[in-house]
């Protein structure tokens, strides 16, 4: 009888080892997955900063777009405004006739001729 206690202590023992053995292999386990999880945390943190900084930049780029676009319809609008007045201009100046002959040109400042105009 002593025996076998002595036996069922071994084994008892031996289980227990074994059980401490597991619980180790599983606290190691786990302390790598919480690495694991530690690393995909920070990974996350540095994703997320960096979708922050393009989405300022994607609004700035549409700031800029959209003043491009301001400046274009001004320019537009001031090319309209130029033609038009080249346009009145145009006309002032049909009603302007030159003199024929040759005795109707006049020295201009830069010292070319310039024809005489007849209002």
């Amino acid at each position: 009888m002593i025996q076998d206690t002595l036996q069922k202590v071994q084994l008892g023992s031996e289980v227990v080892s074994g059980t401490d053995r597991a619980l180790l292999e599983i606290g190691q386990g786990v302390a790598q997955v919480k690495e694991l999880v530690d690393e995909i945390a920070s990974a996350s943190d540095v994703q997320a900063e960096r979708i922050g900084h393009i989405s300022q930049e994607a609004d700035c780029i549409d700031r800029i777009i959209q003043q491009n676009a301001s400046s274009s319809t001004e320019a537009a609008a001031a090319a309209e405004q130029l033609a038009s007045w080249a346009d009145e201009l145009h006309s002032m100046l049909g009603n302007f006739k030159l003199e024929a002959g040759a005795g109707n040109v006049i020295a201009g400042k830069t010292g070319g001729s310039v024809p005489m105009l007849v209002g």
